[in-house]
C-alpha cells in the first residue's frame, strides 16, 4: 500500500540519518493480523478463506507473530541491523 511504501522510505532515510550516533532505524510490515482493525476484514468466513489461501502459510497471523519480530528488532541482537523492512505476513508478499 502507498503508506506501506512511505513508511519503508522514511525508515531507510531515518536509518541514513541516525546511524552515526548508533542509532537503527527499521519497520515491520504486517500482513493479515487477527487484530480488532483486523478482524472486521475476516468476520465473513469466506473472505478469512480467501486470504489463508493467500499466504503461504495458510493462516491468519496473530499479534504475537508481530511481536517477536518487534522484540528482536528492538534488542541488542539486531544493533547491526538498520533500514530494514521485515514482512511479517505468513508468506502473503509472494502470492
Amino acid at each position: 500500500s502507498a503508506s506501506k511504501a512511505a513508511i519503508m522510505g522514511f525508515t531507510r532515510v531515518l536509518a541514513q540519518e541516525v546511524g552515526e550516533a548508533g542509532i537503527t532505524a527499521n519497520c515491520v510490515c504486517p500482513g493479515i493480523i487477527a487484530t480488532e482493525m483486523g478482524r472486521t476484514n475476516l468476520d465473513d468466513p469466506a473472505v478469512s478463506e480467501a486470504w489463508r489461501q493467500k499466504t503461504a502459510m495458510r493462516r491468519i497471523g496473530e499479534p504475537e507473530d508481530v511481536v517477536g519480530a518487534v522484540a528482536f528488532l528492538a534488542s541488542d541482537d539486531a544493533a547491526f541491523i538498520t533500514g530494514q523492512s521485515l514482512n511479517v505476513d505468513g508468506g502473503i508478499v509472494l502470492s
